[in-house]
């Protein structure tokens, strides 16, 4: 018998060893840097982006998420894309109103949105859409704060299926406060005239944007014979397109009409210019920043900086002062609530104007942390930094916390590795149809005058404007 030196048999080992541990190393680390995010809805529609079937809801409807593969009691981040490339955390995603969405600027402050992983690197809960969402396809990030590892997968978001107006007495004309027309430039005031209601009800009356979210107007008096009268201003803050405007009676019968916003006409004037200065070489990207140069301005001049929008909204950034030789500098950052697409800067002042384009890119999926990050103890419930109506964060919360065993019955999961391939261009179907009818509320809302239509009154361009708080 014919026995191996000690050493050989100790190479053996030892080399035996150095493989079951590189193999034990490459498996745990292969299990988290892989996590995977599966959304479970009950049905599926078309995403857009992808040209493939994705879990699918209306708006206003719940979904679920479930992410594994992350490490145990792990801080996870989740954020939202919209279809138009602003991200969001769902902290001010599920809220209307005041600290969340209003459906026309979009603007709040984003403390991030925090779960926390079991013992077995899994994380699952409701997620709530609401009529501030426009449709199209979403992009859900979960990312884990320790690891910086990320999944993510789409979700398609769709009108709320609304039966078309009834047969009926009912009208409804919406015109131009100055010429009486179906059309006008941003800006205008707009008459809302409804006739053949019921003496002195109650009714409901919403606007639908062109991207299909659902503003809440404030309600006007029906008077005695059944008729009422109002009106309200589509400022710069308003997207270009056709707006519906729904009237919904005391007994849910409900009648429509259109009006077509279009895009404030732009001249330049004066020898003015204005240039972009970017630490970016190739566009300008999601979460960085850009300086706005000015020259032959007039001496000391107020300078108004905007900004038109992929959408045709236009947002006012600040007001900066010219020096004396007509120059200005103004820090302009990039957020990622921006939608990604082509802008268009304004500088103004009383006697000059002047514009440059450029296009905005996506950057990181992931909302940063401005706040301290909220945890519960137990995972059973969701909870985010919310702003009370006095701006004081508190701790909301949003949901109960399921395991797989409590979804929904026969969902629709798709699970995504996190990074998905790059999406083919956009394939040409025919868009939805954006003039559909919304749901009337079970209650009157008291939000109605903090829904955005009057939250920012136009500004003509070409005057000074207030300053006002960056993207």
């Amino acid at each position: 018998m014919k026995y191996l030196p000690i050493f050989r048999i100790f190479g053996v080992g030892l080399l035996t060893t150095l493989v079951l541990l590189t193999a034990g190393r490459f498996f745990v680390a292969a299990t988290q840097s892989k996590p995977t995010i599966t959304i479970m809805t009950l049905g599926t529609r078309t995403c857009d982006a992808l040209n493939q079937p994705k879990p699918a809801i209306t708006q206003s409807e719940q979904f679920v998420i479930e992410v594994r593969g992350l490490a145990t009691s792990e801080p996870v981040a989740i954020n939202l894309t919209f279809p138009d490339g602003r991200v969001f955390s769902p902290t001010v995603a599920q809220v209307e109103g005041r600290g969340g969405l209003d459906g026309i600027v979009d603007t709040p402050t984003d403390p991030g949105f925090f779960g926390q992983t079991n013992a077995g690197g899994t994380y699952v809960n409701f997620f709530q859409t609401t009529s501030k969402w426009p449709h199209g396809c979403y992009k859900v990030t979960a990312q884990g704060v320790t690891s910086q590892i990320q999944a993510s997968e789409y979700l398609v978001v769709e009108d709320a299926p609304i039966p078309q107006p009834e047969a009926g007495p009912l009208t409804l004309e919406v015109q131009s406060h100055v010429d009486q027309q179906t059309s006008g430039e941003q800006g205008v005031t707009v008459d809302i005239a409804g006739r053949a209601f019921l003496g002195g009800e109650v009714i409901t009356l919403q606007m639908i944007q062109p991207n299909g979210t659902i503003i809440d107007l404030p309600a006007p008096p029906v008077s005695p014979l059944g008729t009422f009268q109002t009106s309200v201003d589509l400022s710069d803050d308003h997207q270009v397109g056709d707006h519906t405007f729904v009237a919904t009676n005391s007994t849910q019968h409900r009648v429509s009409a259109i009006f077509t916003l279009h895009a404030k006409v732009v001249r330049t004037s004066g020898p003015v210019a204005i240039t972009l200065t970017s630490p970016v070489a190739a566009a300008p990207v999601q979460g960085q920043s850009l300086q706005l140069q000015g020259k032959l301005f007039d001496a000391d001049a107020q300078v108004t900086c905007r900004v038109v929008q992929p959408n045709g909204a236009i947002r006012t950034l600040r007001v900066v002062q010219a020096n004396s030789l007509g120059e200005f500098t103004a820090d302009l950052p990039l957020d990622r609530q921006l939608p990604t697409g082509d802008y268009t800067f304004l500088a103004s002042s009383n006697t000059a104007l002047s514009s440059l384009t450029f296009h905005l890119t996506a950057g990181s999926h992931v909302v940063p942390a401005n706040a301290v990050i909220v945890l519960n103890g137990n995972n059973s419930t969701g909870l985010f930094q919310g702003t009370s109506a006095d701006s004081t964060p508190s701790p909301v919360a949003i949901s109960t916390m399921v395991s797989t065993a409590t979804a929904t019955v026969s969902p629709v999961a798709t699970t995504a590795t996190p990074t998905p391939t790059e999406p083919p261009s956009p394939p040409t179907n025919t868009p939805p149809e954006h003039n559909v009818i919304p749901p009337a509320p079970a209650t009157p809302t008291t939000e109605a005058t903090d829904s955005g239509v009057n939250a920012t009154p136009p500004v003509p361009i070409g005057s000074p404007a207030p300053p006002t708080p960056m993207f």
